[in-house]
């Protein structure tokens, strides 16, 4: 089974969080906010949860199902790089493009997101 990931930007404390992608309907002003619920949070019957990070919507990415040469996730928007060529990038854009283009993403290894490191796109 794949698993299904997402990573996102918090707005309150700019750290990354990875986890569950939702939407959730802010009940004051009836507008939704996208979140990331991490991984081992505590899910109620009532539908609560024990931990929800509000992050920036324009940083989510989906993790890509390959580790880099690091055994670090790959998701949308890292840069990698070829680990016998560092003269060779790659930008993640989605997983598609990346299944077609890298047949060994173990032969790569993440240097960093087009959101910390615009200067490497």
């Amino acid at each position: 089974m794949k698993l299904v990931l997402y990573r996102g930007r918090s707005v309150a404390d700019d750290k990354w969080y990875e986890g569950y992608f939702v939407n959730v309907e802010d009940y004051l002003s009836g507008e939704e906010q996208p979140v990331i619920i991490p991984i081992g949070t505590a899910l109620y019957s009532h539908g609560e949860v024990s931990c929800l990070e509000f992050i920036d919507p324009v940083t989510v990415g989906q993790f890509v199902g390959a580790y880099d040469n690091n055994g670090k996730k790959i998701f949308e928007g890292d840069i990698v790089e070829k680990v016998t060529d560092t003269s060779f990038r790659l930008i993640v854009r989605d997983i598609r493009s990346f299944d077609r283009l890298v047949s060994f993403p173990s032969r790569y290894r993440v240097i960093g997101n087009i959101w910390d490191n615009p200067e490497m796109v």
